[in-house]
């Protein structure tokens, strides 16, 4: 209870990858949170594609969705599994409306929540804005570092429905995740703006060209935080204290393909896992196994689909308990949807099953 209020990691630039064993960085702390230490830096949407300290001149910029753009975020709940993190983010700049800085002359540590301030249009009255903030080498590869996403209905209050008036521009703040993180001199500062970022936002109903407005118009405040000599003398954590691990066999696997039928258009993000345990001293095994499908054709919104089916199951000796989910959501132009199964098995005996459809009006979104 003696020590900062805060300790944080702050983590150091890495070559883009989609699973690490570990990240490298070093711990930091602050005595109290918000930190007076952090400041913010803002730098400034250009008409030419930067990041600049000062606004320039007024212009207006476009982003067209794309249904593809998103499908490299990485998982929406990370466990550290194989491919379970957003990899080079070259490919998901390329579908969005990127600004870049200068090549940074001196290190720059960021620690809180990096803040978008941006004037927008829209061409449809539903519509989303995805925000990215990325570490670009002088190699070119794209770091994720943080993101934010709003619901442009939502610019108001998550209470109040506000559809976009067509080509009315509108003041929006996009706060995007905490973050520790450094960069490196020579490293870039790149911001990217899209209406699309699926599998992570369902997308809007048609597809939604944006108008970003740059000059004094937009913005990200970085919370910048200076290096600070008492980090060095913060004590080390002692090991981790945990129960004895029971004997057991596991299997655990993941697995995440991202496909894409150049003929059809169709992205298709597959992912399966598998995690079964064997207690040895109980006798008692006990799993999951399944599979999720997420599929969306370029062109069309409306094709945005998600099946999920897993098996769950208990075991011991001769007995044995079973059950199977079955889940898929779709849309149309007005509603969601949602279709569910359920099989519970006593060994090979089906003793329970039922099947549900619903449809849930989108209202905003």
């Amino acid at each position: 209870m003696d020590e900062p209020i805060l300790r944080a990691w702050m983590q150091e630039p890495v070559i883009p990858a989609t699973s690490y064993a570990e990240r490298p960085g070093r711990w930091i702390a602050e005595p109290s949170w918000p930190s007076p230490r952090i400041t913010e830096q803002s730098l400034w949407l250009t008409v030419d594609g930067g990041l600049a300290s000062e606004p320039g001149p007024r212009a207006q910029l476009e982003s067209r969705g794309h249904e593809g753009g998103g499908a490299d975020s990485g998982a929406w709940c990370p466990y550290g599994a194989v491919a379970d993190y957003p990899g080079d983010q070259r490919g998901e700049d390329a579908l969005a409306a990127c600004f870049t800085s200068e090549p940074l002359a001196d290190r720059l540590e960021l620690l809180g929540n990096p803040v978008v301030e941006l004037e927008l249009t829209s061409d449809r009255p539903q519509a989303h804005v995805a925000v990215r903030l990325t570490d670009v080498a002088p190699d070119g590869s794209s770091l994720f570092v943080s993101r934010g996403l709003l619901n442009l209905s939502h610019r108001d209050s998550h209470e109040t429905i506000a559809p976009m008036r067509a080509g009315e521009p509108v003041r929006v703040r996009v706060v995007l995740d905490v973050v520790g993180h450094a960069f490196h001199p020579g490293h870039r500062i790149r911001l990217a703006v899209s209406p699309t970022y699926w599998p992570f936002a369902w997308p809007s109903p048609e597809i939604v060209t944006l108008g970003i407005a740059v000059g004094d118009r937009s913005s990200v405040a970085l919370p910048v935080r200076p290096r600070a000599d008492e980090d060095e003398l913060l004590a080390p954590f002692p090991e981790a204290e945990h129960a004895s691990t029971p004997a057991a066999d596991d299997e655990s696997t993941r697995a995440r393909r991202l496909l894409r039928d150049l003929g059809s258009g169709t992205w298709r993000l597959e992912l399966e896992a598998v995690d079964w345990t064997s207690l040895h001293e109980s006798r008692l095994a006990f799993g999951e196994r399944g599979t999720e499908d997420w599929t969306i054709v370029e062109g069309d919104p409306l094709s945005a689909r998600v099946d999920r089916e897993f098996r769950h199951e208990l075991r011991r000796g001769s007995w044995r308990v079973s059950c199977t989910t079955r889940t898929s959501l779709s849309a149309t132009a007005t509603d969601f949807i949602l279709q569910t199964g359920l099989e519970v098995f006593e060994g090979d005996e089906k003793v329970h099953a039922l099947e549900r459809t619903i449809s849930i009006p989108r209202d905003g979104t």
